[in-house]
């Protein structure tokens, strides 16, 4: 039909338009938003277990993952209730990791079925349902611990799960949006594919939409000749022969392609300055996630170092520490001489810690990304006031040190492991799991200053070349 093969060629362009409106505006807003979602649900988990109500899963970073899937949600009994959680909300915080990090934004790997994943994902969670009185019972869970933080005089951790789960909302309802345009669209390729592919080859005519279930088994027969590893939809069929063969088809076929329309958006007023700050803005949360990992890591490392002082002492020892104590009235400072291994010339290195001053420095560190969490502490006011020039340095310095400290953290540990004796190593916690934290927190801010920049830099070859982004309309 002639009719038919017109529409099929405006669908086409239209198909398109659509397409390049998509890869060009909502899959970098979709990332952006998964980004936001991913930080702002770390913040909370983070609260939770600085708090004690939840638990670090212990094989978090064992969990192998090739692609997204949704955890467990199936109902758990109210004894398994706080270890049920710990690793579920685990296994999810590792799932918006691989999303963030190695998830392919694209419409060629974003199909129908990955999409309905990421629904799940988001939807794994009841976030507008969030209340201890909802059915849902791993959500009626969280909400449980979030109420008992608000309960208590802990303004910072109350402001920063409060933040924390309005942020998630908003970034929520930005990626259904998305998603829904994206689903759209993959939806109507479908069906483009169906009728360039596998409709010629069928010959039906309007008595198809008669008998339907007829014309469907035979489009499905031919369908998967062409694409055995290809899910049929017969609800997506049935809309083709609907839009091709029924009286109604040319309404909904001009329905079709009004949804699909882009339209022209005129051009913003706002200024190109500070366009990117919400980049960096992200950068400083995903880093300051970390303050749980370094509060755990003191602790433990400060617990290893009252075990080295409590061991027994030689004779030697113990006379040189009285003749000391003798000589230097005052506190004699907890020196520790370590090693390190310089990463990029891989060359060893010895360094002097004292470990008090260490100490104080750490905390300090770890109190300011824990304000940096709540958006309405003074410290990110502050610094979301501040000019992105003063942020990116910011960012860079604090990386910088979250480097530093790391690196002697895991300097200390393995010599307080080496010193400490062998039957007493045992009671020695270990810092593995908060230094891997660490790292990822680290490497992800990392990732986002990168992006700021290259944007920047690409904004300034742009404008040297004459050229703005809203150029052309």
């Amino acid at each position: 039909m002639e009719d038919s093969q017109d529409y099929v060629a405006a669908l086409e362009q239209t198909l398109e338009q659509r397409r390049a409106f998509i890869e060009e505006k909502e899959m970098r807003k979709l990332k952006e938003s998964f980004r936001m979602f991913h930080s702002s649900y770390q913040a909370i988990l983070n609260v939770l277990h600085r708090k004690g109500l939840l638990q670090e899963d212990p094989y978090k970073h064992d969990d192998k993952i090739s692609d997204i899937q949704v955890p467990p949600e199936e109902t758990f009994l109210e004894s398994e209730k706080d270890h049920q959680m710990s690793v579920r909300l685990s296994r999810f915080d590792n799932q918006l990791d691989f999303l963030n990090n190695y998830f392919q934004f694209s419409l060629e790997y974003l199909n129908l079925t990955r999409i309905k994943t990421l629904l799940g994902l988001v939807k794994y969670v009841r976030w507008n349902q969030f209340s201890p009185t909802t059915a849902h019972m791993l959500t009626r869970t969280l909400a449980e611990y979030v109420t008992k933080i608000r309960s208590e005089a802990d303004r910072l951790s109350s402001g920063i799960v409060k933040d924390s789960h309005e942020q998630i909302m908003k970034a929520s309802r930005t990626i259904l949006s998305t998603l829904k345009e994206i689903t759209e669209y993959q939806k109507e390729t479908y069906k483009y594919d169906l009728r360039v592919t596998v409709l010629p080859e069928l010959g039906l005519k309007s008595a198809a939409v008669a008998d339907r279930d007829a014309a469907l088994r035979a489009i499905k027969k031919r369908f998967v000749t062409h694409w055995e590893n290809k899910p049929f939809y017969a609800e997506l069929a049935g809309e083709v022969l609907d839009e091709d063969y029924s009286e109604s088809g040319p309404a909904l076929r001009q329905q079709v392609l009004q949804r699909l329309l882009v339209e022209r958006q005129k051009p913003q007023e706002t200024t190109q300055r500070e366009r990117f700050k919400p980049i960096l803005l992200d950068a400083v949360r995903t880093m300051a996630a970390s303050s749980r990992a370094l509060d755990l890591m003191l602790q433990k490392l400060s617990e290893g170092v009252v075990l080295l002082e409590t061991r027994k002492l030689t004779f030697g020892e113990r006379f040189r520490r009285w003749i000391e104590e003798l000589v230097n009235k005052n506190h004699k400072p907890r020196v520790f001489l370590v090693e390190y291994i310089d990463e990029i010339t891989s060359s060893s290195h010895m360094e002097e810690i004292d470990f008090d001053a260490f100490a104080e420095k750490t905390r300090k560190k770890a109190r300011l990304l824990a304000n940096l969490m709540n958006k309405m502490s003074n410290a990110y006011r502050k610094l979301e006031g501040a000019s992105e020039d003063q942020i990116l340095q910011f960012v860079s310095r604090q990386l910088e040190e979250l480097q530093l400290t790391q690196r002697q953290m895991q300097s200390l540990e393995t010599h307080l492991r080496a010193e400490i004796p062998r039957d007493q190593r045992n009671r020695l916690r270990g810092i593995n799991v908060e230094l891997t934290a660490l790292k990822d927190n680290m490497v992800r801010a990392n990732k986002k200053k990168h992006d700021y920049v290259s944007r920047k830099e690409e904004q300034e070859q742009l404008r040297k070349l004459g050229i703005t982004e809203n150029a052309g309309g």
